[in-house]
């Protein structure tokens, strides 16, 4: 997970590192060489500060490398323009530049994923909330993991002693009812269901009129599969989210869709409120640069990330997480 992120960053700095046993030149001649100065500076103090033409090649060097680990251009710049802003300002350590380096462009990728942190926590909420049902509204296309994230958020509430039921509102795509059933059945969970084509709307109000009757804490509402032109498909779950009114309204994407999700959550929120996200998939992310490009360009918080197929593979958003995984 992550490996070529880690890779490229490593491989930028690598070819900005002096080989200073080699005497010939041309032996690697896109390789950064520190100048005569830097390095005479860096024999003899502990620190040392880049010149402007260092800092110049290894920015360049940088910029490729997460463009080609799938960090957006945006983003890119933004994280060079950081490091390069830091190296103009500040000594590194000497005795180990890459290192010094490293440590600094995982600092400027944890600034970005840290915007997309969220002290929203669904258990407290659930369980703070007076009234019950909590209403937890799922949205997103087709794909991306949206049935299977419910049936783990439900199975994550259960095992903290929070009931639930699930509202199978997608009656649009075939066999979508039974996928959801055969969770529901798997976890002992309630499911509130009617036959394909049926009003969705009328599919989640039953399931919250059944919460409030039996004193269960949460209503999760799965819902069709939608693509951001289609504004019929989004008129429709206007119509759900107003019979609906959810406690909180989630997109679930996939980890690598980051264009895409920047795309439909943009096209979305001009219908209904969307609170946060869910990204999938997040075990088959190689590259990594997604997320982070997904970190900066959206305003919404990341709450889940989905890792496996497993009930339990979901595990809580946290900059730390993915920092980890480049060390």
């Amino acid at each position: 997970m992550f490996n070529l992120l880690k890779n490229k960053i490593k491989e930028a700095i690598e070819s900005f590192k002096k080989d200073e046993e080699s005497k010939d030149l041309n032996k690697d001649s896109e390789s950064i060489k520190l100048s005569l100065k830097t390095k005479i500076v860096k024999s003899i103090k502990s620190k040392i500060r880049l010149s402007s033409n260092e800092i110049a090649d290894f920015a360049s060097k940088l910029m490729i490398s997460l463009l080609e680990a799938d960090v957006s251009y945006d983003a890119a710049e933004h994280i060079v323009n950081s490091v390069k802003s830091y190296l103009e300002s500040n000594d590194i350590e000497s005795d180990n530049i890459e290192e010094s380096l490293y440590s600094i462009v995982k600092s400027k990728i944890r600034e970005i994923l840290s915007k997309a942190e969220s002290d929203i926590d669904i258990l407290r909420l659930i369980k703070d909330k007076k009234e019950k049902p909590y209403v937890i509204l799922f949205l997103g296309p087709n794909g991306a993991g949206k049935t299977t994230t419910i049936a783990k958020v439900a199975h994550m509430l259960k095992s903290d002693g929070i009931s639930s039921v699930i509202s199978a509102s997608d009656t649009f795509r075939a066999a979508a009812i039974e996928q959801l059933e055969q969770h529901a059945n798997a976890l002992q969970i309630k499911l509130i269901k009617k036959g394909y084509n049926a009003d969705p709307a009328s599919v989640a109000f039953d399931a919250i009129n059944y919460a409030r009757a039996h004193g269960i804490d949460a209503v999760l509402i799965d819902t069709a599969g939608r693509q951001d032109t289609n504004k019929n498909l989004l008129n429709e779950l206007n119509k759900i989210y107003r019979i609906s009114k959810p406690d909180l309204t989630v997109y679930v994407g996939e980890a690598t869709a980051s264009s895409d999700i920047v795309n439909a959550v943009s096209e979305f929120s001009k219908f209904i409120r969307i609170d946060a996200l869910i990204l999938t998939k997040i075990d088959t992310d190689t590259k990594g640069g997604s997320l982070i490009s997904l970190a900066y360009s959206l305003a919404k918080p990341i709450i889940y990330l989905g890792n496996g197929q497993d009930y339990s593979d979901i595990i809580k958003f946290s900059s730390d997480i993915i920092i980890e995984r480049l060390t």
